[in-house]
């Protein structure tokens, strides 16, 4: 019994370490943000129009696998969950990378946009299930992300500096780096204990059957909320707004005549910033929380 609980307690450490290396380097794509725009415009030929039509299908895709992706992996566990969706999105990039037409691209998309509904439910749920159940575990879960987060901008800071200089000498090679560092955070993600019990496949119907009658009641009242929708609304406008603006800054500075290493130090700078505030995150909501608490 001491043996068992010793080797649980050795589990949950170590995927709490492969968390915080893998979640840094697969929060978001590293060397590739920074350069996407000219390497769609300028190496591959496709206009910026042709670049927002294909965001606007990347959101389309995340929201429609959300449900049957949380389904798979109910299935098949977190853990492989997570290695898949790294190969997903390895496989996404490699197909952008070659594609020469908007079908091929938007095809590129799909395998990233089920890459990342996968690891937008996985990764959390394998975090969760590492942390014990003490007091203090929401905030031992903020404080791993929030740290592990915050390291991925910075890493994500000195891959755009050198993303764009790699860029002048040759369009692929960031592109390529890309693709190696998620096969590395597949490799990665196979070190991962998988803590919660996957669903046995005689209980499998019966689990289906209760998550599609939950999900349908959920459905109903979002639907007769006027709140709930004004907010589904609010969200797929600011998302549409947010993927628009960052496809055309990128575009502004392209037809400013910046190079790609100029283009890529400024999105050093942008993601530096954005470190320093998600590390951080969890101080200010503390000090936000005690100023309201002095103020009521």
């Amino acid at each position: 019994m001491e043996s068992k609980e010793k080797e649980q307690i050795n589990a949950r450490k170590k995927n709490m370490r492969i968390y915080s290396v893998h979640r840094m380097l697969t929060f978001d794509l590293l060397f590739y943000y920074a350069i996407k725009f000219l390497f769609l415009t300028q190496v591959k030929g496709f206009t910026a129009s042709d670049i927002v039509v294909v965001s606007a299908f990347l959101g389309l895709f995340k929201v429609l696998f959300q449900i049957p992706i949380t389904v798979v992996i109910d299935k098949i566990g977190n853990r492989r969950s997570l290695i898949i969706a790294d190969l997903f999105q390895a496989t996404s990039v490699t197909v952008i990378m070659l594609s020469n037409s908007l079908p091929v691209l938007i095809i590129g998309n799909l395998f990233g946009a089920i890459a990342v509904a996968m690891k937008d439910v996985a990764e959390p749920g394998l975090l969760n299930s590492s942390i014990p159940d003490v007091k203090e575990k929401s905030q031992i879960y903020s404080k791993i992300d929030g740290k592990s987060v915050g390291n991925f901008y910075y890493i994500s800071a000195f891959s755009a500096i050198v993303s764009g200089f790699l860029f002048d000498i040759n369009g692929y090679i960031p592109m390529t780096i890309c693709v190696i560092i998620l096969l590395i955070s597949a490799l990665l993600a196979t070190g991962f204990t998988e803590l919660i019990p996957v669903h046995k496949q005689e209980d499998i119907k019966k689990y289906y059957k209760t998550y599609f009658r939950d999900l349908k009641l959920a459905f109903s009242f979002i639907f007769n909320s006027s709140r709930l929708k004004a907010l589904m609304l609010f969200s797929g406008v600011m998302y549409g707004i947010i993927m628009v603006m960052n496809t055309y800054e990128m575009g502004l500075l392209d037809e400013m005549g910046l190079s790609a290493s100029i283009t890529g130090i400024i999105y050093a700078i942008m993601q530096i910033v954005a470190g320093i505030s998600s590390k951080h995150h969890e101080k200010i909501h503390q000090k936000y929380k005690n100023k309201k608490r002095k103020l009521e």
